[in-house]
């Protein structure tokens, strides 16, 4: 799959109604983190969108990492190692720390997701790095032990004319539509601002 057409926010022209998506090997992270961060940005802040995929056997296949156009599928080997990661520039990413290469100044990467402290553990598993970010489903709450769903983070912060189906939808584990569904969690993810 080299590009998604989205269908979340139909006839909305701020959107982009096809996203890039790019596949990766392990070895390969560090590229890909440095690719997503070398775009322009409007604001101080880049927000990277992640989200996971996990196996029938309980293991990561895949993490996907996204900027507003962009999304990388990273695959991860059944039986990795038990070091940490070797790329410093997907431990720095991982970590919200863009101190190597960075060529702004102002700009401070921040990664996002849908139920992070689930995808941190998961991440951190795989990776053996550790995994910082910001949790849209409790970010927004008022209540921090109720956490906002994603369609209501995406209706209340993003657009009011959503489908909560058509989000709702990407976290029911079709297996046919996994990389689909996991690309655009990630990609649903860096929206919120």
């Amino acid at each position: 799959m080299n590009s998604i057409d989205q269908k979340i926010f139909p006839g909305q022209n701020s959107f982009p109604r096809t996203i890039q998506v790019r596949h990766v090997s392990q070895a390969h992270a560090g590229d890909a983190c440095l690719h997503l961060q070398s775009g322009s940005a409007s604001a101080s802040v880049l927000p990277i969108g992640i989200a996971y995929h996990i196996s029938s056997e309980g293991a990561i296949d895949f993490i996907c990492l996204s900027n507003l156009h962009l999304v990388f599928v990273i695959s991860f080997d059944r039986y990795h190692d038990d070091k940490p990661h070797p790329s410093t520039n997907f431990a720095n990413l991982l970590l919200s720390r863009d101190d190597v290469g960075r060529r702004n100044e102002e700009l401070e990467i921040c990664l996002v997701g849908f139920s992070f402290p689930r995808t941190a553990i998961h991440v951190n598993h795989v990776t053996q790095r550790h995994v910082r970010g910001v949790d849209l489903s409790t970010l927004f709450s008022p209540n921090p032990r109720e956490p906002w769903s994603p369609p209501k983070i995406v209706k209340e912060r993003v657009h009011s004319s959503t489908n909560a189906w058509d989000i709702s939808s990407l976290w029911l584990g079709d297996e046919r539509m996994a990389e689909r569904n996991t690309c655009l969690q990630a990609w649903l993810a860096v929206w919120y601002v």
